[in-house]
């Protein structure tokens, strides 16, 4: 059964997808057992190296485990591409034990999938609404080298540090990403 939260951003995503008159090819649906297995044969080459440089193993195990970690979390999205419903997004948002307040969003997708920008600022920029209501910081780090993904961050409002860090067996570089909540403090709060 699907929480609220994972409600919430199903429902969000899927009526903006429909005032983009886009509701015939695309639908956003909760992630279940085996979309990692199909996401990770439509995986986006570029997103492909990422997950392997940052963890050592194979992207397949690693959107296996991301599904796992991130349960009522995560989600597909469903395009029809020359006929069948397929996977060619998957996405979520992950917690940091002893960390409350710090979300983990996370985004994989096919070549297809990015193929319409403008629709992928706008549902990225819902997501992110959505996500900053449950978690105070969002954090994550994207590979050096995907400057598509970089120049999307930026464009949905993340801050992309200027400084990339090293991650992963092999040390690849990655820059950390973060948006935070805007906290308005009034004056009557301080004294």
């Amino acid at each position: 059964m699907m929480g609220a939260f994972a409600e919430s951003i199903e429902q969000g995503l899927n009526q903006e997808i429909a005032a983009m008159g886009r509701a015939g090819w695309l639908m956003i649906r909760q992630a279940r057992k085996g979309d990692a297995k199909r996401m990770a044969k439509r995986l986006d080459p570029v997103d492909r190296r990422e997950l392997e440089a940052a963890t050592g193993r194979d992207a397949g195990s690693v959107l296996k485990q991301s599904l796992e970690m991130t349960p009522g979390r995560a989600w597909v999205a469903e395009q029809k591409v020359n006929g069948p419903w397929g996977v060619h997004g998957l996405f979520g948002l992950a917690s940091i034990t002893g960390h409350p307040e710090i979300g983990v969003p996370w985004m994989v997708a096919s070549e297809h999938f990015r193929q319409d920008p403008k629709m992928l600022l706008r549902l990225g920029r819902l997501a992110v609404q959505g996500f900053s209501r449950e978690y105070q910081v969002l954090f994550n780090r994207v590979h050096a080298d995907n400057t598509r993904a970089i120049r999307w961050l930026v464009h949905i409002g993340f801050d992309v540090s200027a400084q990339a860090v090293p991650l992963g067996a092999a040390g690849e570089m990655f820059y950390p990403f973060t948006l935070k909540e805007e906290v308005c403090v009034t004056p009557q709060a301080l004294q």
